[in-house]
């Protein structure tokens, strides 16, 4: 029950980013539950074409929900690290609950090593492999990529350099 809950919110969260910018995200999605152990990292990356080269589809839209616990600390590492176009970074914490979007295309990311177990829920909203999403990519250069804990209640938008943390009202 509670995993359907989550696809529907998810499905439900693919409609509300396909209107706002404008992609053409198909009805399909990947999704995973990653849990990096004391000492684990992910090293820097892009996501679109990882997985996908050979298939019909691409990766658009990426998303990360952390499920690390509520008494998660700075000490406790496992940030979220995106590289931007200036060559400054930018670390998101992983707050419990909180919900990251970005674009899979043009933001390279990584995880940093964490001090104790860390779990996510990560996934990808996806679009045709013919699609072109680089204009669209251009086009919200200046928006932000939104971070909340729960994105109905963030201002959804999708670009390559800022990032914003929603918080509920």
């Amino acid at each position: 029950r509670n995993l359907r809950n989550l696809i529907r919110r998810f499905d439900g969260l693919r409609a509300q980013l396909a209107h706002a910018t404008a992609r053409p995200l198909i009805d399909a999605a990947e999704l995973q539950l990653l849990h990096y152990e004391k000492g684990g990292f992910y090293r820097r990356h892009v996501d679109d074409g990882v997985g996908t080269i050979d298939r019909h589809v691409r990766r658009s839209i990426s998303f990360l929900c952390y499920l690390t616990p509520s008494d998660w600390a700075p000490a406790d590492g496992g940030y979220l690290r995106a590289h931007l176009d200036n060559g400054s970074t930018v670390d998101i914490p992983p707050a419990a609950g909180s919900l990251v979007l970005f674009d899979s295309t043009t933001v390279p990311h990584e995880v940093m090593p964490t001090h104790r177990d860390r779990i996510a829920c990560v996934g990808w909203f996806m679009c045709a492999r013919d699609t072109d999403i680089s204009q669209t990519a251009r086009d919200l250069g200046s928006e932000r990529i939104a971070a909340g804990r729960a994105a109905s209640m963030c201002q959804i938008a999708v670009a390559r350099t800022l990032w914003r943390t929603c918080r509920p009202p």
